[in-house]
C-alpha cells in the first residue's frame, strides 16, 4: 500500500520475467511487487507467487529478510485474506508489531491491513482501533493507498455499528483519497466505492 503508481503494471510485467532466485535474492523488491498486485487487483497469481518467493527469501537468506520486508509480506496476507481468516489476522498483528518497531514506513499499511482482517473476522471493536491508529499516524497523508484503504474498513465498522454519520466521514474520504491519488480504478478504488455503496444502503 506504499506504491500504486502510474507505473506499477510495468513493475509487475517486469518482475514477472525474472528468475525466482533473483526475487529470492532482493526479498524487498517481491514483497513491494505483491503489494502492487493486490493494490490493482486481478493479479491473485501473481500476489501468490511473489508472497512464496518472499518466504523463501526469509527462510533461506534471513540476514537479508528485512524488517521491512517482513512487515509488507504480512500486510499483503493480512489485507487480501487470501485463504485462512484466522492467518490473516495473525499475519496482520505480526506485520503491525514489526512495524511499530523496525519498519515505521510500512506501519500504516500494516494497520489498515489489519484493520481489514479483524473487520472480516468480526472483530469489530479491535479493527476499529486498528483502523483510528492508521489514520492518526503522523505521516498517512503522505500515505494515499494505505490511508484510503484504512478509511474504507473504517466506515464498515461505523455501519456495521449504526454510526451513519462517522460512516459516511470516512467513507466519502476514501473515495476523495482514492481519487486525488489516481486509484479509483483499482482494488483499493473498488473497496472505497462498496464502502460508501455499504454506508448509502445503511441510509435507506
Amino acid at each position: 500500500l506504499t506504491l500504486l503508481r502510474t507505473g506499477d503494471r510495468t513493475l509487475l510485467r517486469w518482475v514477472r520475467t525474472l528468475p525466482d532466485e533473483q526475487l529470492v535474492e532482493y526479498p524487498e523488491l517481491a514483497v513491494s511487487a505483491a503489494t502492487t498486485a493486490m493494490c490493482l487487483g486481478h493479479q491473485t497469481l501473481q500476489q501468490r507467487r511473489l508472497i512464496k518467493l518472499a518466504d523463501r527469501a526469509q527462510a533461506e537468506r534471513p540476514v537479508s529478510f528485512s524488517p521491512y520486508a517482513q512487515a509488507v509480506a504480512g500486510m499483503v496476507r493480512a489485507a487480501s485474506v487470501d485463504g485462512d481468516l484466522g492467518l490473516a489476522v495473525a499475519a496482520g498483528r505480526r506485520a503491525v508489531e514489526v512495524a511499530q518497531t523496525e519498519a515505521d514506513v510500512a506501519l500504516v499499511a500494516a494497520l489498515a491491513g489489519y484493520a481489514r482482517a479483524l473487520y472480516l473476522a468480526g472483530k469489530l471493536e479491535e479493527a476499529w482501533a486498528a483502523g483510528m491508529r492508521a489514520i492518526e499516524h503522523p505521516d498517512v497523508e503522505h500515505r494515499a493507498p494505505a490511508h484510503a484503504h484504512a478509511r474504507s474498513t473504517l466506515a464498515l465498522v461505523a455501519a456495521d455499528r449504526g454510526w451513519l454519520g462517522s460512516a459516511r466521514t470516512h467513507a466519502e474520504r476514501a473515495k476523495s483519497i482514492a481519487g486525488g491519488g489516481g486509484f479509483s480504478r483499482s482494488w483499493l478504488g473498488a473497496n472505497a466505492s462498496a464502502a460508501l455503496g455499504v454506508v448509502l444502503a445503511s441510509e435507506g
